[in-house]
């Protein structure tokens, strides 16, 4: 799937409901075109918590959501709210390239590669039936974490639209409709230059953490300027602590962070 708050609360995750109005503008899933699946997907944001960890050892919230863009996020550090915002970011270390694509500058529009979007998917997994993504478990009536196709959140208000489920051609329009938001994004957030494999395994953390958690990021911020204070002695650690779930370490997340690693780091387009 696709300031600090200092908590000890685990990582969970949710789906908020899309309004009625809005989810309802198709009423079966034959119905559904490109145009139809980039409206649902734009209908609800759908939220899912995760923690990197400090020094410390505490978990770091981050509410993640899958907006047309990186909004900054309030959360409480025991202390009263404050921002998160990803303006202001220097220049990268160079020595973090990897790869032989050609670089694009802070100002272009990236686009995901053929190679990207192909690890990606291979990574979500296709999956023509709604499934519990916290158990992988095809499911009959809706569910915190219902999910289709590659990696799409079911929000409970979208339900009646895939509950029958969808085939491998819609799954890729959806596909489609779900990861433009994570790479304008990325975009966004990053304010240097990347090489096309450093973009692509920057769209596929996104895709994965969520936009306000990859906006907000350590990993964002070391990109930016590898120099910055973080909790963090790298930009590969920083990468890489995303790899918890319900609290606990969770090795898919483990194998996924390196994969997506390989891919910043040498242009490595590989699954685990």
């Amino acid at each position: 799937m696709n300031g600090v708050a200092d908590t000890s609360l685990s990582p969970s995750v949710s789906s908020a409901n899309a309004s009625d109005s809005e989810a309802g503008i198709v009423t079966g899933i034959s119905a559904l075109t490109a145009t139809v699946f980039a409206q649902v997907a734009k209908a609800g944001n759908t939220f899912v918590s995760g923690c990197e960890f400090d020094s410390s050892g505490h978990c770091v919230i981050h509410n993640h959501d899958r907006q047309s863009s990186p909004a900054s996020r309030t959360v409480d550090n025991g202390g009263g709210a404050q921002q998160n915002d990803v303006n202001g970011m220097a220049q990268p270390d160079r020595s973090q390239d990897g790869g032989n694509a050609e670089g694009a500058g802070n100002n272009a529009q990236m686009e995901l590669s053929v190679e990207g979007e192909a690890l990606l998917k291979s990574v979500e997994e296709l999956r023509l039936s709604p499934y519990d993504d916290q158990t992988g478990q095809n499911i009959s009536t809706w569910v915190r974490g219902a999910t289709i196709g590659y990696g799409h959140l079911i929000s409970k208000s979208e339900w009646p639209i895939y509950k029958n489920g969808i085939t491998a051609d819609q799954a890729d329009a959806l596909f489609a409709a779900d990861v433009a938001p994570f790479v304008d994004s990325v975009n966004e957030a990053i304010s240097v230059s990347l090489l096309q494999n450093q973009f692509d395994a920057a769209v596929m953390l996104a895709y994965n953490i969520g936009i306000s958690g990859f906006s907000s990021s350590s990993a964002v911020s070391l990109i930016n300027d590898p120099q910055t204070s973080t909790p963090y002695s790298n930009l590969e650690s920083a990468w890489k602590a995303w790899n918890r779930s319900q609290g606990s370490v969770n090795q898919g997340l483990v194998n996924r962070r390196k994969a997506e690693w390989d891919v910043y780091s040498n242009a490595t387009y590989e699954k685990w």
